[in-house]
């Protein structure tokens, strides 16, 4: 059994259609090079997971679903899943994780982001990701990030948390493992 610690990030997958269909769109930054790979069949990226949420306690998580809530770590690791540690948190910076985060619990989903993102994936243009964006209102994604940004100044790579998808941040732990450590992975492509 591994130890989980307060601020640690879950990525998990879900073989849904809906989350089948917000990985294929996770795959490539716009559809023209999603396009573009495929008539030159170039290799698309791979998207490993599809929510991504934050550890409270070794028995608790915070989640954005279709609001923000707390839920079971057990959950975790009934799917695909990596947990990700980043290494230079004190116990002040994963305190200040958590007041953020249950600061925003019951908070609503954001689907005009959801909308943002698909007309940024359609244009190329990113910027709809952030005009998109209602204050209470996020994606898993976002809303982690933006607990990151606020609590340690963690970017993830990218200057605004509405850039940024689950995809991304799992790329980015994964390409600095000096600051972020893999502390469990279970990955079987279906």
């Amino acid at each position: 059994m591994i130890t989980l610690k307060k601020g640690d990030i879950f990525m998990t997958d879900n073989f849904s259609t809906a989350s089948n269909i917000v990985k294929f769109l996770m795959q490539e930054k716009t559809l023209w090079l999603h396009v573009w790979k495929v008539i030159t069949f170039q290799k698309l990226n791979e998207v490993r997971f599809y929510h991504v949420g934050m550890v409270l306690d070794q028995d608790r998580m915070i989640e954005q679903q279709s609001k923000v809530k707390i839920s079971d770590t057990s959950n975790i690791f009934k799917k695909n899943y990596v947990i990700w540690r980043k290494k230079t948190l004190t116990e002040e910076d994963r305190n200040t994780l958590e007041l953020l985060a249950l600061n925003d619990l019951e908070e609503g989903y954001g689907v005009l982001e959801c909308i943002g993102k698909t007309i940024s994936w359609l244009t190329g243009i990113k910027w709809f990701c952030k005009w998109f964006d209602m204050k209470d209102n996020a994606i898993c994604a976002i809303r982690t990030a933006e607990w990151y940004k606020l609590a340690v100044g963690e970017t993830f790579g990218e200057t605004n948390p509405n850039y940024l998808t689950t995809d991304k941040i799992d790329e980015w732990c994964e390409k600095y493992p000096v600051e972020w450590e893999c502390i469990d992975i279970n990955y079987k492509e279906e």
